[in-house]
């Protein structure tokens, strides 16, 4: 059994039995995971994504002001990312780079080389369109443990969904190009997975799955529920995470487009699938909450959220928050000291005695 695989037995064990969270301090075990926001730039226009200019999306769960953060900063220096991944490397967390579309970002494979130098390992989330020859090449031999590729429906869903005409052959290309040098240089990483977003556009026909596994053959094909809500970038007062939700109207209009019948259906129809074993959803719900879930997006669906436990995002501006965008620290804090610091066990003390106003429809929240 390699160390990939004793991870992950370790962090469910830590998921089913969060003792950290009975504790009832605040105080939290090392973190299992880091997503890195590298950078909120992209090549594509996805119908769904709030980081979009423009997008009519955007007048309700707009996530601008993050993105307008990272650019008026620079991006950090590898010698800061050098600086932090030491810190966070004694706590062997899983590290996973997204975006925007990563490989925008000018260092990707320097802050890549950097993560590997210290034998974490690794996933990068990328829509696969910008994978060429050279890029693939340098995506295997960097040893990158997982690769999240983005495919929302056959070719003119994608396309439609993701804003552009080719971004569904691109991804394809990209692909085969990363199968190409896997055997090319011998090598059984990185892992694909691909992940699909359950929006409007898809939720009446999943059957793209099925038609496109045997060609792809990835390792897991996950499907994502439609997870919306504009976190308010909280800088000061935990309270206020608490204050009524001005985006039900705009909840209702985006999850109301999806008939829960029509989706469940579809949702069976793969679970019944040769390719059932390889197939995830998440989160996984049975008809009832289903139908909760895109007739009654104002309410949470668990009790209580794990997130802060296990996880934090690093953004493109090197700044470090948690659930809802509440910012906790920069990459250039001692991070030991961060991820257990007055301010962070204050944000956990109050998530566990109340869910906030805006969790529910929150990611991590289901993970």
């Amino acid at each position: 059994m390699n160390k990939y695989f004793i991870k992950r037995f370790i962090d469910e064990i830590r998921r089913r039995i969060p003792l950290d969270y009975f504790i009832g301090n605040g105080h939290s075990f090392p973190p299992v995971r880091i997503d890195i926001e590298l950078t909120h730039n992209c090549n594509l226009k996805c119908e769904m994504c709030s980081f979009v200019p423009g997008q009519e999306i955007n007048k309700y769960f707009s996530n601008e002001y993050r993105s307008y953060l990272e650019k008026i900063s620079d991006y950090p220096t590898l010698k800061r990312w050098e600086r932090f991944f030491n810190d966070v490397s004694r706590f062997y967390p899983t590290i996973n780079l997204s975006g925007g579309e990563p490989l925008l970002h000018p260092k990707v494979f320097d802050i890549i080389k950097i993560i590997k130098r210290y034998r974490l390992i690794l996933t990068m989330t990328t829509n696969g369109t910008l994978i060429n020859d050279r890029i693939a090449e340098k995506i295997v031999s960097s040893k990158i443990n997982g690769l999240v590729i983005s495919i929302d429906g056959d070719q003119k869903i994608h396309n439609e969904i993701r804003g552009k005409n080719d971004s569904f052959d691109k991804a394809l290309q990209g692909i085969e190009l990363i199968k190409k040098y896997k055997k090319k240089l011998k090598s059984d990483m990185p892992r694909i997975v691909i992940n699909s977003t359950i929006s409007w556009k898809n939720f009446d026909d999943l059957s793209f799955a099925k038609k496109l596994f045997p060609q792809i053959m990835p390792y897991k094909w996950n499907f994502s529920h439609l997870f919306l809500g504009n976190g308010d970038y909280v800088k000061d007062d935990i309270s206020k995470l608490y204050k009524d939700r001005n985006d039900i109207e705009a909840l209702n209009k985006y999850y109301h487009k999806i008939d829960p019948d029509v989706l469940y259906k579809e949702i069976i129809k793969l679970k019944d699938s040769k390719f059932k074993r390889h197939i995830s959803f998440l989160p996984e719900l049975n008809r009832k909450n289903l139908k909760v879930f895109y007739e009654k997006p104002e309410i949470p669906l668990k009790k209580r959220c794990l997130y802060p436990y296990f996880s934090c995002v690093v953004q493109g501006d090197g700044s470090i928050i948690t659930g809802l965008y509440y910012k906790i620290g920069s990459i250039d804090d001692n991070f030991p000291e961060l991820w257990n610091s007055k301010e962070y066990k204050n944000f956990r003390t109050y998530l566990k005695k109340k869910l906030f106003s805006k969790c529910s429809r929150c990611c991590g929240l289901y993970e």
